[in-house]
């Protein structure tokens, strides 16, 4: 089942990456299902750790498409939050497979101003500051994604 989870977010993933902003009311009516299955107990609590950060990285495509609304109610945006920002640890592996998507969940991030939306909902442990920091750590006495970032 696990391979089956991995093929099938990869391959949504993909797919929301090119939907843009403002899509038809088909695609946002197609949109349903997947964001009702990517909240679900079964996938945010799962226990592979891939899987868990292609289901985030699927929310932060569905929060870009659907920005400035958020596609979900205050109390499951807060635990898509704390998935986001623990995905963020993925940034100091750079030789690991959720390096990239990372990366992208980071960009979305950045693109819809998620970190205004953490303070709105009064998410005080997982502030702005706390999400760069875990981006700005080094651990493999390489400069962070932090200095990459803030140099491109």
């Amino acid at each position: 089942m696990e391979c089956n989870a991995l093929y099938l977010l990869d391959k949504l993933e993909l797919v929301l990456s090119t939907v843009g902003q403002e899509p038809t009311k088909l695609i946002q009516e197609s949109l349903v299902l997947s964001m009702k299955a990517l909240i679900s107990e079964e996938f945010l609590r799962h226990t592979d750790e891939d899987v868990k950060i292609l289901v985030i990285s699927c929310i932060s495509e569905i929060t870009r498409i659907t920005a400035p609304d958020l596609p979900y109610d205050d109390e499951q945006m807060k635990e898509i939050f704390k998935l986001t920002v623990a995905s963020f640890e993925k940034l100091s592996h750079i030789s690991g497979c959720g390096y990239e998507k990372a990366l992208t969940i980071l960009d979305n991030v950045s693109k819809v101003r998620l970190c205004l939306v953490m303070l709105d909902l009064e998410c005080n442990d997982l502030t702005p500051s706390h999400c760069y920091g875990v981006c700005l750590e080094d651990r493999e006495g390489k400069q962070g994604i932090g200095f990459h970032v803030g140099n491109e």
